[in-house]
């Protein structure tokens, strides 16, 4: 961090999370924070999803504001009792350019082909199980397939069991005719994002930015159970529209522009109160060692990254 920044963004809000538990790192950014905006990202629904008070959480009384990710978390967060700063909507995109590249080549897609794109472990450590739908949903839809003697072709991209290059994701992605997204919660769920890119029809729960995305049309994307994702599938895969997916992603694409285009932070809040604030909270703080540990050895990986981009 650097005294001149005119703010600062923790794109990922666990890292300011951590930052807040030693005294030593609160007391810099305090220095920091006399001339610069703190903001934070909250990037997916799962605090609502799972109503999960966010408002003992000292970022909400430490940053000058925050930013979300969809329309549908803005109106959550305005009305959330406790909280102060209103939030600003700042959507976020898939890889735009990779996504332009892959849509490009010449891929067939595999008849009757559905696929599914996420991390089955994902949240395991936090408490939460079966948080992507992996075995609740997907796993179940591909045994009552199987009862039903259906000749569906199943292929599972599980970043909790194996590492996939992105290029390599987009490429099984466009091969099919079909994605599953079976998530309880999610922010920006990028695999339906780069389905619609690639022509490939998403089934998804009623999660994150998907209404905004899909617009009138959400609840022809939607399944909330097996069985109706099940229905979904054999009522896609044969009229199949790749044209009105892409059509589609380009319009979501083009109003995140304009948000985007026209956004701007605002200055820190000049708040002699919000600094005391600051102060006192500092003052409350042990030193969390281990996340000194933590900072200190990113810190030292930083500064070898960095010699050695300057001594190839």
């Amino acid at each position: 961090m650097k005294d001149e920044s005119e703010w600062i963004l923790f794109s990922w809000r666990g890292c300011l999370e951590n930052l807040l538990k030693d005294r030593f790192l609160v007391e810099r950014l305090n220095l920091i924070s006399k001339s610069a905006a703190i903001y934070f990202s909250v990037p997916d629904h799962i605090d609502i999803s799972n109503k999960i008070d966010r408002r003992v959480n000292p970022i909400y009384g430490y940053a000058d504001g925050f930013t979300v990710v969809s329309n549908r978390l803005q109106a959550s967060y305005e009305t959330f009792p406790g909280i102060k700063s209103a939030p600003r909507y700042l959507p976020d995109f898939p890889n735009i350019n990779l996504l332009s590249e892959i849509s490009q080549l010449k891929i067939e897609k595999m008849p009757n082909s559905v696929i599914w794109v996420g991390n089955s472990r994902w949240g395991k450590r936090a408490g939460f199980t079966d948080h992507k739908g992996y075995r609740s949903i997907f796993c179940e839809v591909v045994a009552i397939s199987k009862l039903r003697n259906l000749s569906l072709n199943f292929t599972v991209i599980d970043r909790g069991k194996s590492f996939l290059p992105h290029r390599k994701t987009l490429i099984e992605i466009a091969k099919s005719e079909i994605l599953l997204q079976t998530s309880s919660s999610e922010g920006t769920g990028l695999p339906l994002l780069e389905a619609l890119a690639l022509g490939t029809y998403p089934i998804s729960t009623d999660v994150g930015v998907n209404r905004e995305v899909l617009a009138k049309d959400w609840k022809d994307f939607h399944a909330s159970t097996p069985e109706d994702f099940l229905e979904a599938i054999l009522s896609h895969v044969k009229a199949l529209d790749s044209s009105k997916l892409r059509e589609i992603y380009s319009n979501y694409i083009a109003r995140c522009s304009e948000v985007i285009e026209s956004f701007s932070f605002s200055g820190r809040a000049e708040s002699s109160q919000l600094d005391e604030c600051r102060e006192e909270f500092a003052a409350k703080l042990g030193f969390d060692l281990k996340v000194r540990i933590r900072w200190r050895l990113r810190y030292l990986r930083n500064q070898l990254q960095t010699t050695r981009q300057g001594n190839p």
